[in-house]
């Protein structure tokens, strides 16, 4: 056992008695004094009167606490009679009565200390972002696109029909598809009006073509719909899923482990979003309450609806929306952009659409593997 502790066994109570008098007699002058005067711990050493019960409750945890310190300096020190001397006293009135100037100009410098601590951590948390920011691009799953060109894009528009209502207002919207395509670097082929068997022709043909040379195929169908369907010139419904199928990789197999991406602009049912029915010019057909099937189960594959499954979408004069904000989205984000993040931003556009009446949204659906990036440098 050391000395220290030999002392705190054997006179604890006798120096917690001193600490606590040499305590209480300081305490009472440095409060009654001004706090410019340097020495009152002399004051304190004359006057022995006695504190009130706070005062001798805030000195006796003083006191506690330097003889229960771990340290055995500090320990011996309140054990010895040296703890009452002037000289223990004079230093920590020193510390306690500092003038407020000298004060005030420490509290300023250990805030000024903190609060470039606090902009030292702001800049090293926006440094660590930066580079897990980076390290996530650079080690981004993302398919090879970097052909050129860099594949087929197909858009079919559909507008005049054998019984069902044309859909005026379309006929710009094969313009807008062809530039975004093109911009992305796509080989674009445009076909209007298709009847059932031509419709299917032109897809099988693609899907029969060596596709070796691209990195990715695209498919624009603008008609009428139902759910799960789009329609033919002569009102002839074809299956999403299955015209999509016929790219997969067993049928297509130059576009094996490539992006396959599909948009429609169509209904895809008679519900409205909020409302129960609704009249004008919609891309539906009556009696499609069925039950939905709009996406194959083969890998690689992108299916953008201009509507979500079982509601009608929107088409006015000047096109369709859905038209609009996605050719737009295409050129102005393609270059720098996932895909993904694309097709958010058109069902953002989607929902922005200002109508008093109805609510319309987008919808996405996929089987990708990886990031779809167009790289246009």
């Amino acid at each position: 056992m050391s000395a220290a502790s030999s002392v705190w066994s054997n006179h604890s109570a006798a120096a917690l008695q001193r600490v606590r008098v040499a305590f209480h007699d300081a305490l009472k002058i440095m409060t009654s004094q001004p706090r410019s005067t340097s020495n009152s711990w002399l004051f304190a050493l004359l006057h022995l009167d006695t504190f009130d019960a706070r005062r001798r409750k805030l000195t006796h945890s003083f006191a506690t606490r330097l003889l229960a310190s771990e340290n055995d300096i500090v320990r011996a020190l309140a054990c010895s009679d040296a703890i009452s001397t002037s000289t223990f006293w004079s230093n920590y009135c020193k510390v306690v009565h500092r003038p407020r100037a000298r004060r005030d100009a420490m509290v300023e410098e250990e805030n000024i200390h903190l609060k470039n601590q606090v902009e030292s951590e702001k800049g090293e948390v926006a440094r660590l972002k930066d580079q897990i920011t980076h390290f996530t691009t650079k080690n981004m799953s993302t398919y090879s696109i970097s052909r050129k060109p860099l594949g087929i894009a197909v858009i079919i528009n559909n507008i005049h029909f054998e019984d069902m209502a044309d859909r005026g207002g379309a006929e710009g919207d094969t313009g807008r598809l062809q530039e975004a395509f093109e911009s992305l670097g796509f080989t674009v082929m445009t076909f209007s009006d298709l009847d059932h068997s031509k419709m299917v022709a032109t897809i099988k043909d693609q899907a029969k073509a060596d596709h070796s040379n691209y990195d990715c195929f695209a498919c624009c169908i603008m008609s009428h719909g139902t759910t799960g369907k789009v329609f033919s010139s002569d009102d002839v419904g074809l299956d999403i899923c299955d015209l999509m199928k016929l790219f997969n990789a067993n049928k297509c197999p130059s576009l094996k482990g490539k992006p396959k991406l599909f948009f429609i602009q169509a209904c895809q049912g008679r519900k409205t979003q909020g409302k129960e029915s609704i009249e004008g010019d919609l891309d539906a057909t009556p009696n499609d309450d069925v039950p939905l099937n709009v996406i194959c189960h083969d890998a690689d594959f992108f299916l953008g609806l201009a509507a979500v499954p079982g509601y009608v979408t929107k088409r006015g004069k000047d096109g369709a929306p859905y038209v609009h904000h996605l050719a737009e989205m295409l050129k102005v984000y393609g270059p720098t952009h996932n895909l993904s993040a694309i097709m958010a931003m058109v069902c953002d556009k989607m929902n922005e659409i200002n109508d008093d009446k109805f609510g319309w949204i987008s919808s996405n659906h996929s089987t990708l593997r990886k990031e779809v990036i167009f790289n246009t440098e």
